[in-house]
């Protein structure tokens, strides 16, 4: 009786982040400021955050003269800084990048038919912390963000609980320790941080919060993104590639949980676990036709210069007297180097291949990576190794007539 009662209590036991987590996501509005210090620079800095559910979000962060804003208001992710020493702006359409996907997520439509309904953009403050040993450097990163997979505006909830960190509970706080050189202060009611500091035998940073308001929303005006500086640098096309990526990278795990959970696809038996396999490949091939353009395009380009190397060599070795026998097997032997450089290209890239966050459990989770990396193969065989093939045949053919 003892134990079944004990257990009882314990199932009852709810974790203090998973409950912050859950009243944060249903705050209507908020803004915050906070003072931020840190010994590396004797310039006072302030960090701002305004909210209003369900879709808009500005971050502020100063240091003496130089400021970064970003908004993620209504599907559009934007930015002012002045931090780098150079002013800069970019802005990036995410819903206009999520219809981009479409195809993606169509392809795994046709092909799991109970997909849950894909969730809306929404827009959070991710805060992200670590510690390097090898440097022996803290690292911190705050940014406004647009993601389908946020579970809470207060990206410092979502990072403790990825940290898996433990609350001590002192009065009407929370408090966490996490890699050994950060503490963290949380109002136990709202979820809201009151006091974030980072130690490394480098320096130290502190942020702490001075003032909240939750009684009203935030004005409109803040919401509004003000005009570049002028001369500023344009990086929307950084923010778009960064973007894509984040995107991208969802839709992979997305894809896994689709198909290895333990009700997935790919839990199937005989011939229907076949067809699930064939209809797994086809997914992956469509987000990875996408996913490794950048990737394609950059060793293409980095191949090419090899493979006009090879070719100024036999056109030496031409000019030099060679035969056309020696010429034939000299052209044979640089065509299987190239080959044999971009397969090390490849296996690398293959190794690097990994469950997606989250998905480390799945049962399935293994044999759908298997699949990806035949689908990788496939489709590096086909746009980087025969192509560069076709171009370097091409080029030594019109170079050794």
């Amino acid at each position: 009786m003892l134990l079944a009662t004990l257990a009882l209590v314990c199932a009852q036991v709810t974790d203090p982040l998973d409950e912050l987590v859950r009243r944060s996501a249903s705050v209507p509005f908020f803004s915050v400021r906070y003072d931020l210090s840190t010994t590396m620079s004797p310039d006072p800095g302030a960090i701002e955050i305004d909210y209003i559910a369900p879709d808009r979000l500005r971050f502020s962060r100063s240091t003496g003269v130089r400021s970064t804003t970003m908004w993620a208001v209504r599907g559009t992710l934007s930015l002012r800084s002045t931090e780098g020493g150079t002013p800069m702006h970019g802005s990036v359409d995410c819903a206009a990048l999520m219809a981009e996907l479409a195809p993606i997520e169509a392809a795994l439509r046709e092909a799991v038919a109970d997909l849950a309904p894909r969730a809306e953009l929404k827009p959070a403050l991710a805060v992200r912390w670590s510690f390097d040993e090898a440097a022996q450097k803290a690292n911190f990163g705050i940014e406004a963000v647009l993601a389908e997979t946020v579970t809470t505006p207060m990206g410092w909830l979502q990072t403790l609980k990825d940290k898996s960190a433990l609350a001590r509970v002192d009065s009407d706080a929370l408090r966490f320790s996490t890699d050994g050189h950060f503490e963290i202060a949380l109002d136990a009611g709202n979820g809201l941080l009151r006091e974030f500091k980072g130690r490394s035998p480098k320096g130290e940073m502190t942020i702490q919060l001075r003032g909240v308001r939750m009684d009203y929303a935030p004005s409109d005006k803040l919401f509004t993104v003000f005009a570049p500086a002028a001369g500023a640098k344009d990086i929307s096309a950084g923010l778009y590639k960064s973007a894509a990526r984040s995107f991208e990278i969802g839709l992979r795990s997305r894809i896994f949980r689709a198909f290895c959970g333990s009700t997935g696809a790919l839990a199937r038996q005989g011939e229907e676990r076949a067809r699930s396999e064939e209809s797994a490949r086809h997914v992956l091939r469509v987000l990875h036709e996408r996913m490794l353009a950048p990737l394609v395009e950059s060793i293409l380009s980095r191949a090419a210069t090899m493979s006009d190397g090879a070719v100024k060599k036999l056109v030496q070795l031409r000019d030099s007297g060679e035969s056309a026998e020696g010429l034939a097997v000299a052209r044979a032997r640089e065509a299987e180097v190239l080959r044999e450089n971009l397969g090390n290209l490849e296996a690398q890239m293959l190794e690097r291949s990994e469950l997606p966050p989250g998905c480390e459990a799945l049962p399935h989770g293994a044999a759908l990576l298997a699949l990806e990396s035949q689908v990788l193969h496939a489709l590096f065989t086909e746009r980087v190794i025969e192509s560069l093939a076709r171009s370097f045949e091409a080029a030594c053919d019109a170079k050794l007539r």
